[in-house]
């Protein structure tokens, strides 16, 4: 019984050989479709996962007109952090950071570059990075305090302590490492 249902439809599809091509074409775009897109919906669900605290953190953007148009910027002023954490008391962490970017690390006669990024103290309370050494309340009271990925200091220590020593970035001024923290999740990076 079933031996001829495999051959009514095969003599079904050769029989319309166009028509049959576009209908399982089709069938195979809609599924690759379909598929691509709950993958994109699941890792746009999940990115954020690992922050123990991903309800309470937000992202401020702006609003601005440029040549006519008005856009949506991830760039803000910089006393809007302070204001915001002074004037609304909802907000217990305000956070400015920049753009991840490639900054040369200088460790005597070793140089290399890493990508990094410039960061309020608050950074480490909203994202709650695990400490490998160092701590997160003393991390970054200095201005010239500096916080490291493991990998980062890896690199630039090999096995050796990172906390306490001294780098210089971009070849203009000393920092010197007040943590080091558990690398971050590849979504992240």
């Amino acid at each position: 019984m079933i031996k001829n249902y495999f051959k009514t439809t095969f003599r079904n599809l050769w029989k319309t050989k166009g028509y049959s091509f576009l209908n399982v074409f089709g069938l195979a775009i809609g599924i690759t479709c379909a598929s691509l897109i709950f993958l994109w919906v699941e890792d746009e669900m999940s990115y954020d996962n690992h922050f123990p605290n991903k309800e309470d953190i937000y992202l401020s953007k702006s609003k601005q007109p440029h040549d006519g148009g008005t856009y949506v910027f991830d760039a803000n002023p910089g006393p809007l952090a302070p204001a915001i954490k002074a004037e609304l008391p909802g907000i217990k962490y305000a956070a400015r950071v920049n753009w991840p970017m490639p900054l040369l690390f200088n460790l005597g006669e070793k140089s290399l570059y890493q990508t990094g990024f410039y960061a309020d103290p608050d950074f480490l309370a909203i994202f709650s990075p695990e400490f490998v050494e160092g701590n997160r309340s003393s991390a970054m009271d200095d201005l010239n305090d500096i916080v490291l990925t493991q990998k980062a200091a890896g690199r630039l220590f090999g096995n050796e302590p990172a906390l306490g020593k001294q780098v210089r970035i971009n070849n203009e001024e000393s920092y010197t490492i007040a943590g080091v923290v558990a690398d971050l999740p590849r979504e992240c990076n």
